[in-house]
């Protein structure tokens, strides 16, 4: 997922700093045009395929990323959509080729799981499984020098 920050949201649709972004509550369908087509730049999440679709259809900007796409909903509002899996095909093979597949409509879907905005993801990970607190590392540093000096103590009767 790539998170955006509030700054280049801010910069794009010039916003001031107290703007509310918000996850969508409903779904909207974009589609595309041949006029849409003929104007996309690519890999310009402003100016793309979809981007210039949803500006036409809706009346408002748009910016459309490759998971993810926000629109402005007000003043001071941004919405953020989750795009399907066969928008971001499209996008990516845009992005990759220049030659655009319009006419094919899109359902905007509010954000799931780890897209809504404030999701945290799991708890975070060391190297070699979960993190440790020093309590439970000096706990098996114990357990280890106790079993060592056991083994230690076997060699010896044998």
């Amino acid at each position: 997922m790539s998170r955006v920050s509030t700054k280049i949201l801010a910069d794009y649709f010039d916003l001031n700093k107290n703007f509310q972004l918000v996850d969508a509550t409903k779904s909207i369908t974009v589609s595309s045009t041949k006029a849409d087509a003929k104007g996309a730049v690519v890999l310009d999440p402003a100016r793309c395929l979809f981007a210039r679709a949803c500006s036409r259809q809706e009346h408002k900007p748009a910016l459309f990323l490759k998971s993810v796409a926000y629109v402005r909903q007000s003043k001071n509002k941004v919405v953020k959509y989750q795009i399907p899996p066969i928008g971001r095909s499209i996008i990516t093979s845009f992005d990759a080729s220049g030659v655009a597949s319009y006419g094919v409509p899109v359902t905007l879907m509010p954000p799931k799981g780890l897209l809504k905005i404030g999701a945290r993801r799991g708890q975070p990970t060391h190297a070699y499984g979960p993190k440790r607190t020093k309590a439970q590392v000096a706990a098996a540093r114990r357990k280890r020098e106790k079993l060592a000096g056991y083994q230690r103590s076997l060699k010896r009767s044998a």
